[in-house]
């Protein structure tokens, strides 16, 4: 295979004078990699695979409480919440221990950079050139009265949003809300709706870890609501989790339950639950852990039919463990197959990553395994000190945050590519804790690109992805420097950046006091803006120093050529 080579534009957007510390964001063929076509396995060759077990299970109909002021958890309630969110964070942190890793650290020289910096573009929502990145929209989560709830959401505050159109859901610790609005403001507020996640059904053993997701082709929105344990008044040792449907952003019309003993599993807690969806399925993955011992145990990849949600009627559900890796996601904007990503993070150069697919139309995982350049073994060893002198990469590891599947590879637009991301301490040639990147070619699998977001004066931390009805990627990261308030920076991963594609980002919500905690995460969302098929939506949270709290949000961006269409359908 022949290697060629490129030169790379990055704009910056950033509201602190950065100097020669330019941020760098790689997109291309890893400096340190010379792949060659001989390395790599064909279409059969070091494929593994695994059959997966069936299960079905029946809906409920019950319904969500809702108010015009958010909801609280009990102070009992909320006690057994966070201790429970403690806890597991415990168990996942103890995985490192018995792992070896590398002593050497990051030793992978970043790739040389042609770098610009630019003032911080300004959120608007009038159309600008068609060029232009600008965002749509950003919304505070607030109550009738415009003030935001402050509680309920933790500094690990674990935001998510669903999108479709004037219809917005957005879940975060211990609260859930919805607007018709879009989250646009109205003379009584700024129409949230918030819903009760301990009803429809009965949930008094809610923990946390929410997700949300829209399904655009059957007008569904999927909440997902994870349990603790001991489950009240249960026979089995488990937690249990929900996934309740809504057609079209009313009310919930239908809640599935699974459990690990519809799996024949006994003692095991499924934690950290991810949703994404391909043309005819959800998937979800979990880490399962012993609820006796606190031991790991094996991850989980699940699919839903969405027929069968839609409909809410009964699913026949298809389930698959594994114990090899470190934390897998899916990627978003999948169609007709699945891809995951993960870490083979028991190896001491931390350099091997595992791609897994399922067809739809197959109850068959495969994977394989590819060399990827080195990054640090990273579990609670992050250092990134803000305003104030909290570290809130304290918390974080290496679990892929996100994947997309998008147009824009090394290629060109006709090479569809596979991208994941996750965090990395700080090591070798990074000064700071940075976001990681392993990219695939989609009908290859072959290792092509390294879209690394990394600079010498700025944490980017816990980032996600997502790509449009283009194929551009859209991306969101928590911004961490010691001289500021956290902030949020978006971008874009399109035709304006040229062939092969840079980034270019905008500075979003910045914290207006100092954080508080050693931690942050554990993830941020990132979808297409539906039903547009253009722009991208993410959740988010800042520190309110006025109200002494942490605050959800979302924000809608774009390019200036795709604001008429996204404000089309922003109440409609």
């Amino acid at each position: 295979m022949q290697k060629r080579q490129r030169r790379w534009r990055t704009i910056i957007a950033s509201g602190v004078a950065m100097g020669a510390g330019a941020l760098f964001i790689a997109n291309g063929s890893p400096a340190t990699q010379n792949v060659k076509a001989a390395q790599e396995p064909n279409a059969v060759v070091g494929v593994q695979t695994m059959a997966g077990m069936q299960a079905v299970v029946t809906p409920t109909h019950e319904t969500v409480q809702t108010s015009d002021q958010p909801f609280a958890l009990s102070a009992a309630q909320q006690a057994a919440a966070q201790a429970h969110m403690d806890k597991v964070a415990g168990w996942m942190a103890a995985r490192a221990s018995s792992l070896p890793r590398s002593s050497a650290g990051n030793v992978v020289v970043p790739l040389a950079l042609e770098t610009q910096t630019q003032a911080p573009a300004e959120a608007s929502p009038a159309p600008q050139a068609p060029g232009t990145l600008q965002f749509h929209h950003t919304s505070i989560i607030s109550n009738a009265n415009s003030a935001p709830p402050g509680f309920g959401v933790a500094s690990v505050a674990e935001p998510a949003v669903a999108y479709n159109g004037k219809n917005v859901w957005m879940t975060w610790n211990w609260g859930a809300a919805k607007s018709t609005t879009s989250g646009f403001p109205t003379a009584t507020g700024n129409g949230w709706t918030f819903m009760n996640p301990t009803t429809g059904p009965s949930f008094p053993d809610f923990c946390c870890d929410q997700d949300m997701i829209y399904d655009k082709g059957r007008d569904i929105f999927i909440w997902e609501r994870m349990g603790i344990n001991p489950r009240p008044s249960a026979s089995t040792n488990e937690n249990r989790v929900l996934f309740s449907v809504s057609r079209g952003g009313g009310a919930v019309n239908c809640t599935y339950q699974i459990q690990p003993s519809m799996w024949g599993r006994s003692n095991e807690l499924f934690d950290y639950p991810r949703m994404a969806l391909s043309t005819d399925w959800m998937y979800v993955t979990f880490n399962g852990f012993s609820t006796t011992s606190g031991a790991f145990l094996e991850h989980w990849f699940i699919k839903f039919p969405l027929d069968s949600m839609r409909s809410c009627a009964s699913a026949s559900l298809v389930a698959w463990t594994l114990t090899q890796g470190w934390s897998p996601a899916a990627v978003e904007n999948a169609t007709d197959t699945m891809y995951f990503g993960d870490q083979v993070a028991t190896t001491p150069t931390t350099n091997q990553f595992i791609v897994y697919w399922n067809p739809e139309n197959s109850n068959t995982l495969s994977w394989v395994t590819r060399t990827i350049a080195a990054f640090t073994f990273t579990s609670g060893n992050a250092v990134c000190p803000v305003a104030g002198g909290a570290n809130p990469c304290g918390r974080g590891d290496m679990r892929v945050l996100g994947g997309v599947i998008s147009s824009g590879g090394p290629a060109g637009p006709a090479n569809h590519q596979i991208d994941f991301f996750w965090n990395v301490a700080q090591g070798g040639s990074f000064p700071l804790p940075y976001t990681e990147s392993a990219g695939f070619d989609v009908a290859t699998l072959t290792y092509n690109a390294r879209k690394l977001l990394w600079n010498g004066s700025f944490a980017l931390w816990y980032a996600n992805a997502a790509a449009n009805d283009r194929g551009d990627t859209g991306v969101s990261m928590q911004v961490f420097n010691s001289g500021i308030n956290p902030t949020e920076w978006v971008g874009i991963d399109d035709n304006f950046n040229g062939t092969p594609p840079g980034w270019e980002v905008i500075q979003g919500v910045s914290s207006t006091g100092a954080w508080t905690a050693n931690n942050s995460g554990d993830y941020t969302r990132v979808r297409s803006y539906a039903p547009a098929g253009v722009g991208f939506v993410t959740s988010g949270w800042y520190r309110d120093g006025s109200l002494n709290a942490y605050i959800p949000f979302f924000s809608a961006w774009n390019r200036g050529r795709d604001e008429p269409g996204m404000t089309r359908f922003d109440k409609k």
